[in-house]
């Protein structure tokens, strides 16, 4: 029994370490995103904006997909191998991350790669990439969030 309650208290350490430095992760990620890729757009021509939105969506919403799931399942781990409620708060925090990144930044991106250069593209556009850039500025205050309740509850 002591064993067993020895390899838990291990379990909830490493989870908690693991949670942290993830959620760590993706709250510098995404403030990263929202500070330096996201400011510079307002000085680009709209057909350079789509191009650096191209060449950055995929690879950041896969670091950003694959961080939060990191996160949200350690931190689950650690809620059951007996942390307080609020690991499990943040975990949920990070899949409800995973879902925002998943339902809404990943077709909003596809959105965006299938727009024209045009003039008559430009106004949806650039409502597209504001929107985007929302979505960016609402991960990272998940991010933050989540690393307030683990660092708090440590």
């Amino acid at each position: 029994m002591a064993n067993m309650q020895a390899m838990l208290v291990l379990v909830q350490f490493i989870a908690e370490n693991f949670a942290v430095f993830f959620g760590g992760l993706f709250s510098g990620a995404a403030i990263y995103v929202c500070l330096t890729e996201h400011p510079p757009r307002t000085m680009l021509l709209f057909a350079d904006l789509l191009a650096l939105s191209r060449s950055n969506s995929r690879r950041t919403n896969a670091v950003l997909t694959t961080l939060a799931a990191v996160t949200a399942l350690t931190a689950s781990v650690s809620s059951l191998a007996g942390a307080s409620i609020w690991w499990f708060v943040g975990g949920v925090a990070h899949l409800a991350a995973v879902i925002i990144l998943r339902t809404k930044v990943a077709p909003l991106a596809k959105e965006l790669a299938a727009l024209d250069t045009d003039r008559d593209s430009e106004a949806l556009g650039q409502k597209l990439l504001q929107r985007q850039a929302a979505y960016f500025s609402l991960l990272a205050l998940v991010g933050l969030f989540s690393q307030y309740l683990f660092i708090g509850q440590r």
